[in-house]
């Protein structure tokens, strides 16, 4: 979603090369892979227990307008075929901690977070909160950096060259982990890019029953 948000200043990144990047440092890189292996359970996790430098991320949605749950989920919903694909993507029963109705913040791998009751309705409002908290984290000093970083480096990225594509994902990882005090990025394009992202997302969880919720978001706001 970072990537749309840049577009046309950047190519892109693959999901090879964010997983790369997040195992180079310790943490569980195939977490965030499209297609990792679905849990014993059977189940999926809502967020590998290994993410803790982006956990101040999650949270519910409470904005209002272009950014409130109901209408990205509008939004989304439009360009999807199948509504219950949608709906799928939300269904408490997919994730691990869904069984005594109650998900808690150990269970997910963010012990600060309040525990909140199973129910598609909050795992919606997290999906769609910790994306806008990402994306509000960009100011305008590190869209510059982005910018630096990518025309200088243009050729390699378009080239798939993994050290250049590594380096724009640290650069990106350091945009979002720090809150902006002015956010760089407007609503509506915020909103645009949550919009394709949580369509590619909707598409992947209908074809593997093993994706995480929250390290597919990861995926594609760094994808």
């Amino acid at each position: 979603m970072i990537a749309e948000i840049l577009v046309p200043l950047a190519p892109g990144l693959n999901g090879t090369a964010v997983e790369a990047f997040f195992t180079s440092h310790g943490f569980a890189g195939s977490a965030l892979n499209d297609n990792n292996p679905t849990p014993p359970s059977g189940k999926a996790a809502l967020l590998s227990d290994d993410l803790t430098s982006l956990s101040n991320l999650i949270g519910m949605n409470t904005n209002q307008g272009t950014l409130s749950t109901e209408s990205l989920r509008q939004a989304t919903q439009a360009q999807l075929n199948n509504a219950k694909q949608y709906g799928e993507l939300f269904n408490p029963d997919r994730y691990i901690g869904s069984e005594d109705g109650v998900f808690t913040g150990a269970e997910i791998g963010v012990p600060a977070l309040p525990d909140f009751s199973a129910t598609a309705a909050n795992l919606e409002s997290l999906y769609y909160g910790t994306l806008i908290n990402a994306l509000n984290s960009i100011d305008d000093n590190e869209v510059l950096q982005l910018y630096s970083f990518i025309a200088a480096n243009r050729n390699a990225l378009n080239a798939g060259s993994d050290a250049a594509e590594t380096q724009l994902a640290t650069l990106i990882l350091g945009a979002i982990q720090d809150p902006a005090a002015a956010p760089a990025c407007p609503h509506d394009l915020i909103a645009d890019a949550m919009c394709q992202g949580t369509v590619a997302t909707v598409q992947i969880i209908g074809s593997s029953d093993g994706s995480s919720l929250v390290g597919n978001t990861y995926d594609h706001l760094l994808g």
